[in-house]
């Protein structure tokens, strides 16, 4: 709704902005690093989030399909940087931070498609009322996953659905089967996915 309201408003970009498309991934970058190095400030020396720390016992197992909550790849990921890295509280906030990059630089690819280069910046803007995009984020769990994970499968199925190809089609059906990997609750956007891909006039094309 809140694009839309962006969308229905007139704009004129200013003629000399400092704001170009090449520096807003870099404000990104630097917004989730003050985020996590606030979080890490924020708490005394090891504490972990206790959703962390039932993963990273969990994932110990190694690369296993049974897990007792959820889908496995959060263990996945911790086994796999545990094999490199000790996980600590600033390698986990690491893991958090890129997640939380995919996911808004995903939602800025999203908002240049639907509302416009210019706009864009906008929509990031709203980004920053999003608790699980800012400080809840970073507390490390499965729904840090979807943060990513999410969007990316909105912006590879808009590809799609814009210009099917064999390419983006495989990349959008990684991308949604790394999601249901992640949480099983990704299954309710694919299938708003096949309704939208009915429902848009480039159907023909996409099947």
């Amino acid at each position: 709704a809140s694009l839309l309201a962006i969308r229905a408003q007139p704009y004129k970009p200013a003629k000399q902005s400092w704001l170009t498309p090449q520096a807003v991934p870099l404000l990104i970058l630097l917004s989730a690093f003050s985020w996590a190095l606030g979080i890490l400030a924020s708490r005394y020396p090891g504490y972990v989030y206790f959703d962390t720390a039932d993963a990273i016992i969990s994932s110990r197992t190694g690369f296993t399909l049974n897990s007792d909550k959820h889908p496995p790849l959060l263990l996945w990921i911790l086994h796999a940087v545990e094999l490199f890295l000790p996980l600590n509280r600033v390698v986990l906030s690491g893991i958090a931070v890129a997640l939380i990059l995919v996911g808004v630089l995903s939602i800025w690819r999203i908002a240049i498609i639907t509302v416009g280069r210019e706009r864009a910046v906008l929509a990031l803007a709203l980004c920053g009322f999003v608790p699980y995009l800012t400080w809840v984020g970073l507390r490390l769990n499965h729904n840090t996953l979807m943060v990513a994970l999410w969007p990316l499968c909105v912006l590879l199925f808009l590809r799609c659905l814009r210009k099917p190809s064999v390419a983006n089609g495989c990349l959008f059906g990684a991308a949604a089967a790394t999601g249901v990997l992640a949480k099983y609750y990704l299954g309710l956007l694919l299938v708003s996915m096949v309704m939208v891909s009915f429902a848009s006039p480039r159907r023909n094309r996409f099947y």
